[in-house]
């Protein structure tokens, strides 16, 4: 039984070991190795904010503030009403002079809680609904209260529903974060094109389409391509 619970444990314990280890290094002030590390606790599918607003900082220490705001914009999805994370992010913003759209409205009003506390909230209010409903077919006295207890349920989990699609990270896909000094857009996906616009690095920009070496961005209701490695997408690492 013992062994059973450390092979439970060992994934959290060693979790936490990492996590102080990069906290470690970054109060030493190795940044790239704060870094690395903190880049190790991410997945394809799993981060948080937490973990964005570090990176970020890490990035911003190591002499990149145009990284640190691509892990800025996804820690602000995540968690929107941040101060700390405000303030960082206008420090890199004002020196990049960055251009930066606010979060769509839907994610604004639903910025009070977290996709993955919208999420919850579904879920227990989905449970309730149906531990409600197996219970009138044992208690009839709760059956009279049906006529206002289903409207109000359905209510709160479309509530839930909204909010949990309104502050899910899918939404963020088409966005992508430019990585440089200055990265040059032009008309067409070969070198030889003419230069169509620049903006500066860090500036947040949707992601229309895609080739091998190039991607079309727009900004401001103007599209041009630029290189695939002068762009980071907001929903990948």
């Amino acid at each position: 039984m013992k062994t059973l619970l450390l092979l439970l444990l060992l994934p959290l314990l060693c979790l936490g070991a990492d996590w102080t280890g990069a906290m470690d290094a970054f109060d030493r002030g190795e940044f790239k190795q704060a870094y690395d590390l903190f880049s190790g606790l991410r997945t394809d599918t799993a981060t948080s904010a937490a973990l964005e607003y570090n990176l970020g900082n890490s990035a911003f220490r190591m002499g990149q503030p145009d990284l640190a705001l691509a892990h800025y914009r996804r820690a602000l999805w995540l968690s929107p009403n941040e101060p700390d994370l405000t303030a960082n992010l206008n420090r890199a913003l004002d020196l990049l002079g960055a251009e930066w759209p606010e979060l769509p409205l839907s994610r604004r009003i639903s910025a009070p809680l977290s996709h993955s506390t919208w999420t919850a909230l579904w879920f227990t209010l989905l449970t309730l609904t149906a531990l409600y409903g197996a219970l009138t077919r044992l208690s009839p006295p709760l059956r009279h209260a049906q006529a206002w207890v289903y409207p109000l349920a359905f209510t709160l989990l479309a509530a839930a529903l909204w909010g949990r699609w309104a502050g899910s990270p899918q939404r963020m896909r088409h966005e992508g974060v430019l990585i440089g000094q200055e990265i040059t857009a032009r008309f067409e996906p070969v070198e030889s094109s003419t230069r169509h616009f620049s903006l500066p690095g860090g500036s947040v920009v949707h992601i229309q389409d895609q080739t091998r070496q190039w991607v079309r961005i727009r900004s401001n209701d103007t599209s041009g391509w630029i290189h695939r490695d002068e762009i980071v997408p907001i929903l990948q690492p």
